[in-house]
């Protein structure tokens, strides 16, 4: 006949098939620090990674809009002249 266990033996200090000792539990809690503090790293030094090469692209996007604006305000300028000089012409 099978053994009933109480929900007190079931969690006892002594029987260790059913709870960790606080050794493994403290070694657990290291190892899971240990992973945190490992994919923190990782983690800081990709997202390191990823700013500085947005904050790259974002500085070239905005050579390139400077670009583009003046670019703009250049032909808007012979537009004008061109304008003023087909108005003159008539």
């Amino acid at each position: 006949m099978a053994k009933i266990i109480s929900s007190d033996e079931k969690y006892s200090t002594t029987d260790n098939q059913f709870s960790p000792g606080f050794a493994d539990i403290q070694k657990l809690k290291d190892n899971l620090d240990y992973e945190q503090r490992r994919i923190t790293d990782v983690e800081d030094s990709s997202l390191k990674d990823t700013l500085k090469r947005l904050q790259n692209e974002k500085h070239e996007l905005q050579e390139k809009l400077t670009e583009v604006l003046s670019l703009a305000i250049q032909q808007g300028k012979i537009n004008k002249v061109k304008h003023d000089l087909q108005i003159g012409v008539k």
